[in-house]
């Protein structure tokens, strides 16, 4: 296991040296010059040029790349163009934020889609099965940015339940006072982040509905769950103990994959509910041409896809004891 865990590891190298060149390339043939739009249509060419230099984009694309890995391998993403500070500080600074949206979107997401896979799987062809997946179909049908708007308008403009947008104090940093006994930040944390976990995992709560409607139906036909029946095990035991244990692999399979999803999705859902996460921040970066802070925040999405999937493949043993790698 540990190899395995060193070879997988080791393979990030490569992949992170080709989703840089292609980000790389991409950023150098899109339309617009960052110095340009730094200084405005009225600036003279002499002053663009300069800026041009003084921000290295002067320089031969291979140079620019080669500089570029160069800052990479010593912990440096370079520095933004527009907001003139190192961009791995603005991604440590914005990326809890985005972490807190995704998790509480995956909680939404995996716990709705078991629960209403497992319903819909073990009352199959009754009104729970088909509403289910009536409502797992619009789930999957509904943009991220047309749910989020419905909610802000329903929930917050004409309920006034919840906040219209903002993250609040942060579930997370508010958890130490609630454990002294101060609930008031956590509950505005989890006011403030119920309506964007909602619009970013409802997508994800369809998809996990009708895996696990499919795979716990592929499992309760098998010989081993007659015989639990035949011996008398209860119905609940049965459904809970084996059938989901062995239907969890694909749905487990599903959540890996979808989280690099859900960070693409979060960059809308941080758009619309203005959370100050790494969505808005890529939104802001790519508007200015702010290319620095774009590979940076392209960089980590890739690093945390990369390691929730080796996490992924570590989770299969831990539910099947059967499963081993070498």
């Amino acid at each position: 296991m540990g190899r395995y865990i060193l070879h997988r590891l080791a393979l990030i190298v490569p992949i992170i040296l080709g989703v840089t060149l292609v980000v790389f390339l991409i950023l150098a043939f899109i339309p617009g010059d960052p110095a340009q739009l730094m200084l405005g249509e009225a600036a003279s060419k002499e002053a663009v040029e300069a800026l041009r230099a003084e921000l290295g984009l002067d320089q031969p694309l291979l140079i620019r790349y080669g500089i570029f890995l160069k800052q990479l391998l010593q912990g440096n993403l370079g520095t933004s163009y527009i907001q003139r500070a190192p961009v791995l500080k603005l991604i440590v600074d914005r990326l809890p934020a985005t972490l807190e949206l995704t998790f509480f979107a995956m909680l939404v997401g995996s716990v709705i889609g078991v629960l209403a896979g497992i319903i819909s799987a073990t009352k199959q062809h009754s009104l729970w099965d088909y509403a289910a997946m009536f409502v797992s179909i619009l789930g999957v049908s509904m943009p991220v940015f047309w749910l989020g708007i419905m909610l802000i308008l329903f929930f917050s403009v004409n309920l006034g339940w919840l906040p219209v947008s903002g993250r609040g104090p942060g579930v997370i940093a508010a958890l130490p006072a609630a454990f002294g006994g101060d609930f008031g930040p956590l509950i505005q944390g989890l006011r403030h982040i119920l309506l964007p976990s909602i619009t970013l995992g409802t997508g994800l709560a369809a998809l996990i509905a009708r895996m696990t409607r499919s795979s716990m139906l592929e499992i309760i036909r098998q010989d081993y769950m007659k015989t639990a029946k035949a011996k008398g095990l209860p119905g609940r035991l049965i459904i809970w103990k084996h059938a989901l244990r062995n239907a969890l692999i694909p749905v487990v399979t599903a959540l890996g994959l979808q989280f690099g999803q859900l960070l693409g999705g979060a960059v809308l859902t941080e758009s619309i509910f203005a959370w100050p996460g790494l969505g808005r921040l890529a939104v802001d970066a790519i508007n200015a041409r702010d290319f620095p802070v774009i590979q940076g925040v392209v960089l980590v999405i890739t690093l945390g896809v990369v390691l929730v999937n080796l996490l992924v493949d570590l989770i299969y043993t831990v539910i099947d004891p059967r499963i081993r790698y070498s």
